[in-house]
């Protein structure tokens, strides 16, 4: 389903997970974030998250040359999205323009490293992040 919102080239929301990450936030603001294949970042709100109605804001294009990053992800809040470089350097940002739209960002800071075998990785719940091996048993730290 292709929303009004939605420009040519612009994912659906049924396309989003496909694209590379991108998890909605664990605070409930109905924040999810989508990478195209060239690196840039949009961002999408979904105004109506308390009641499941298709009202959308975005997307709003918040940042570029994310396609260099092995996997990102949100995190629980607060705008904080990690990303894991090739080399498996686990990386923090925070975005302070969430649900305006706005490039305005904080990081990177290197919060970890070993983080590049993984195939998955996602926040679990408050200061702890899961990931999986391929095949290997999912691993939960924070």
């Amino acid at each position: 389903m292709r929303y009004a919102w939605a420009s040519p080239g612009d994912p659906t929301i049924g396309e989003i997970a496909e694209q590379g990450v991108c998890s909605e936030r664990g605070a409930g603001d109905g924040v999810i974030y989508a990478m195209r294949p060239d690196g840039t970042l949009l961002e999408y709100i979904h105004k109506a998250m308390a009641t499941g109605a298709p009202s959308w804001s975005g997307p709003h294009t918040v940042g570029t040359g994310w396609h260099v990053f092995k996997r990102v992800f949100a995190g629980e809040n607060d705008g904080v999205v990690y990303a894991i470089e090739p080399d498996g350097d686990l990386l923090w940002y925070r975005h302070y323009g969430r649900k305006t739209g706005e490039s305005v960002w904080d990081g990177p800071q290197k919060v970890g490293d070993g983080w590049a075998p993984f195939v998955a990785t996602f926040q679990a719940s408050a200061r702890r992040t899961a990931s999986n091996r391929p095949n290997g048993p999912t691993t939960v730290g924070g």
